[in-house]
C-alpha cells in the first residue's frame, strides 16, 4: 500500500529448483518461477501512466489550506464567487466515481537441464537444455467525470465558506474505458556434445552446440466511450453507438532463430594454446535469401609464466599469457522491422 488507499502494488513470487541424478551418469535440474504482480492507482491522465505520479503530487501540495476539501461530504471548487480548484485531488484519490488505472502482469519461466555422461566413451558427455517463459500482462483503465460544489462566501472578501450550496460544476478528463492485453511466448532448446581428453601432455577439447529459438506476441486493445455510470466501467457498460468505440490495430509478432556451433582446443604442456570455433546462424529476421551467416573465429595462446626461463620471476608475477583472437560476428538487432526494409 502506498500513500492512500487507492495506490497499491502487490507482487506474489514461487521460485523451485530441483536436481537429481536419476543414473550414475544422468543428472537432470528443474527450474521454475512464476512471477504476478498487480498494480493499481488513480487514473490521471496528465501524468501519462507514470508510476511517480508527479503531476498529481504536484496538484496535492499546491492546492491552497483555505478551501476545505468537502463541505457536506461534497467536494468543493468555488467559494463565494472565487475559484480555487478546478479539480478534486481527494476524489481523484479515492477514485470510486472517477477512475483508476489497474494493471496485472505474470511470468512463469521454465528451464529443463538434462546431463549424460556417456560412459563407455570417457570424457564424452550431452547436454539438453530447454527454457520456456510466457509473460501476460492486461492494463485496464477508466475516466468518468465527477461533480463539483459551489458554495456560497462570507467575510470582508467573501473567502470565508458556508455550506449553502449555489450551483455545481463537471469536471471531465473524459468518459471512457480503455483495456489492452499483451502475450508473449517464447522458448530456446540447446543440445551439446562435449569432449575433452588428456593424452600425456596433450589436452584436446571439442565442443558442438544445436541452438533453436522461437518467440512470438500479440497485442489487443480497444476503448469505448459514454459509460453510464461509473458503477459499472465495462465496455458492456458504455455507449452502444459504434462511433464511440475504437478497436485499436494491435500487433502480432513472430521470430526465430537457428544456429549451429562447433570449437575445437587443444594445449600443449599447459604452455601452447589453439583454439579454432564457427558459428552458422540464421535469424527470421532477414529475408529468405539472406538469412544465414557463417562466422568463424581463431585463437592462439602462450602460457610465458610455465616456462622453465620465467621462474626466477615467479615470486613477483604467478600468471602471464599473451593470447591473440581472430573473428568474424555478425548483427541481428537490425530494428523492430521484420527484412530491414525503410518506409516511405
Amino acid at each position: 500500500t502506498g500513500s492512500f488507499d487507492n495506490l497499491r502494488f502487490k507482487k506474489y513470487n514461487l521460485r523451485s529448483n530441483i536436481e537429481a541424478n536419476i543414473t550414475k551418469h544422468l543428472m537432470v535440474s528443474l527450474n521454475m518461477n512464476m512471477d504476478i504482480r498487480n498494480d493499481r492507482k488513480p487514473y490521471w491522465r496528465w501524468d501519462g501512466d507514470s508510476d511517480n505520479m508527479e503531476n498529481l503530487y504536484r496538484g496535492l501540495l499546491f492546492r491552497t489550506g483555505m478551501v476545505p476539501p468537502y463541505i457536506d461530504g461534497k467536494p468543493v471548487r468555488e467559494i463565494g464567487g472565487n475559484t480555487f480548484v478546478e479539480w478534486s485531488p481527494m476524489e481523484l484519490i479515492d477514485g470510486t466515481r472517477t477512475g483508476y488505472n489497474r494493471k496485472k502482469y505474470s511470468t512463469y519461466d521454465t528451464s529443463l537441464s538434462l546431463q549424460y555422461n556417456v560412459p563407455f566413451i570417457q570424457g564424452l558427455s550431452a547436454t539438453l537444455l530447454y527454457n520456456k517463459v510466457m509473460k501476460h500482462s492486461f492494463v485496464k483503465m477508466f475516466c468518468f467525470p465527477y461533480l463539483m460544489y459551489n458554495f456560497k462566501g462570507t467575510g470582508t472578501h467573501n473567502h470565508i465558506p458556508t455550506n449553502e450550496l449555489v450551483g455545481t460544476y463537471e469536471r471531465s478528463d473524459g468518459n471512457y474505458l480503455e483495456e489492452y492485453y499483451v502475450r508473449r511466448d517464447n522458448y530456446q532448446l540447446n543440445m551439446s556434445l562435449s569432449y575433452v581428453k588428456k593424452l600425456g601432455k596433450h589436452d584436446i577439447g571439442a565442443l558442438v552446440v544445436y541452438e533453436q529459438s522461437e518467440g512470438d506476441s500479440e497485442k489487443f486493445d480497444a476503448q469505448r466511450n459514454k459509460l453510464i455510470t461509473w458503477e459499472m466501467p465495462e465496455f458492456f457498460g458504455a455507449s452502444g453507438d459504434a462511433s464511440e468505440s475504437i478497436v485499436g490495430a494491435g500487433s502480432v509478432s513472430e521470430s526465430g532463430r537457428l544456429s549451429y556451433v562447433g570449437r575445437l582446443n587443444y594445449a600443449y604442456a599447459d604452455k601452447y594454446l589453439l583454439e579454432a570455433a564457427f558459428r552458422v546462424d540464421g535469424s527470421t529476421k532477414f529475408a529468405p535469401d539472406q538469412r544465414w551467416g557463417f562466422f568463424p573465429s581463431a585463437a592462439a595462446g602462450w602460457v610465458i609464466s610455465n616456462e622453465s626461463f620465467f621462474e626466477p620471476l615467479t615470486g613477483v608475477i604467478q600468471y602471464l599469457k599473451v593470447r591473440g583472437t581472430w573473428g568474424q560476428v555478425g548483427n541481428s538487432q537490425i530494428s523492430g522491422r521484420r527484412f530491414a526494409y525503410l518506409a516511405t
